[in-house]
């Protein structure tokens, strides 16, 4: 079943669901990693890279699940009281434990982009770009140990779950979401007003955020209209994958400029794919957060009623 609202029920019992299917979802990815899962007369080389990367992949797999699980919350920002920023603690708290390593992983993939043929048929080049290769690897590998132990992260998705069961509910209608529904696109649009006045990484890293808060929460109410809201879903994952590829690729030449000075060429180079991402997000974020969020808000709460 998809991690959303299911047409017709009541927010209550929708709410608690998820967040009790999301929470197993994570401890399942991180508890349920399997151990020896390599098949027989695998090299000891190949055993290591297939466990990488099936530990990337569950720690992917929890992080995406626990993003999925916030967006829950903040969309019961007026619904649970207080219960809100005990699970809004409980569930950062968690993602921060997986953090460093999907950030290690990730700059490996996008240095890797970034090289082309003409690296590879200039020797020095070559030689410079296995060095930076070598030592982002080695990051990773030392990013994944540290994350090995993930018992303080499951104890918070446990401690998530657990909490469920306590929280009260001020309607089980769209009334208990409408604040969360009117602060999220609210907020994505000051974001987006904020990105236009100044282009820096760090703001256009704020409306990545709100976007994919956005992005999260609509699919939590597909159901309502699929085929409307799934345009839209689909367009703000389309702005979340660019936005995020612009904060890699700022975040790559942040580490390496901290190993040394940053070749031209490919300084140039992330800056030249930087510009072309902001070329194509400024229009799509423009036609998400075209309405107000009180109109916004009316218009999700009508759909809701029909569905």
């Amino acid at each position: 079943m998809a991690f959303a609202f299911a047409a017709g029920e009541h927010v209550d019992i929708g709410a608690r669901r998820l967040a009790r299917e999301g929470a197993d979802r994570v401890l399942l990815a991180l508890e349920g990693a399997p151990d020896g899962a390599n098949g027989a007369g695998a090299s000891d080389g190949d055993a290591a890279r297939d466990e990488e990367g099936g530990d990337e992949r569950a720690v992917h797999d929890a992080r995406r699940t626990l993003k999925r699980l916030r967006a829950l919350v903040r969309l019961l920002r007026g619904a649970i009281g207080d219960a809100r920023r005990e699970a809004n603690g409980l569930l950062g708290d968690a993602a921060r434990g997986l953090s460093g390593a999907r950030d290690a992983a990730v700059m490996l993939r996008t240095f890797d982009s970034l090289i082309d043929d003409r690296d590879h048929r200039d020797g020095d080049r070559d030689r410079d770009a296995t060095k930076v290769r070598a030592s982002l690897r080695r990051a990773r590998t030392l990013a994944s140990r540290r994350a090995a132990d993930r018992g303080a992260v499951t104890a918070k998705v446990r401690a998530f779950r657990d909490s469920v069961e306590g929280w009260t509910f001020t309607d089980r209608g769209f009334d208990a979401l409408e604040e969360g529904v009117r602060r999220t696109y609210g907020d994505g649009r000051k974001a987006l007003v904020e990105a236009h006045a100044a282009g820096e990484t760090e703001v256009l890293h704020a409306l990545r955020k709100r976007t994919k808060d956005l992005q999260y929460q609509l699919a939590l109410l597909r159901e309502a209209w699929p085929a409307v809201i799934g345009g839209y879903h689909d367009a703000l994952t389309e702005l979340g994958e660019l936005l995020g590829t612009d904060h890699d690729l700022a975040l790559l030449a942040e580490t390496l400029g901290r190993r040394g000075a940053i070749p031209r060429r490919w300084s140039a180079r992330i800056e030249e794919r930087r510009l072309a991402i902001r070329t194509k997000v400024f229009p799509l974020a423009e036609r998400v957060w075209v309405d107000s969020p009180s109109a916004w808000t009316r218009r999700l709460s009508a759909w809701w009623a029909v569905a």
